[in-house]
């Protein structure tokens, strides 16, 4: 898990999970959210995200179904960018990060000049390359 923000009513969902847990014994290990995001993760699937309240980007990586989710908060707080050519996949906080990354196709998306000039913004899921995406709040 790649994780950044904060989940305000993690403290109510690890509660939640431990009156549900088939182990009476469970116990979280720490204090963090990130920890009871993941259990929750872990407990409902794609599902946990609509009982999350918070400011959030994140990516988890499903191990057992070899699939990765990425997440961002409903409001749109925390910015989500990722890069998809049909060969290679990266995704970060900030644009400028995907940009570091050698060898990418950074062609221009005529549309999006077309958007900023007619709307004086980009909206997401574009960006102004072709293959840079912006994950659309409250989207997983």
């Amino acid at each position: 898990m790649v994780y950044n923000g904060e989940v305000y009513n993690f403290q109510e969902i690890g509660a939640r999970l431990k009156e549900q847990s088939s182990n009476k014994s469970f116990k979280f290990n720490t204090s963090s959210d990130t920890e009871v995001i993941l259990e929750a993760f872990s407990e409902y699937g794609t599902e946990f995200i609509h009982s999350l309240n918070g400011m959030f980007a994140m990516a988890i990586l499903d191990i057992e179904s070899k699939e990765i989710h990425l997440f961002r908060d409903r409001i749109g707080i925390k910015p989500l960018f990722y890069y998809w050519n049909q060969n290679f996949f990266a995704f970060a906080s900030e644009m400028k990060a995907l940009l570091e990354i050698p060898g990418l196709d950074l062609s221009i998306n005529n549309s999006a000049i077309h958007d900023f000039l007619h709307l004086g913004f980009i909206p997401a899921p574009h960006t102004i390359y072709k293959h840079i995406f912006k994950l659309t709040r409250g989207v997983i």
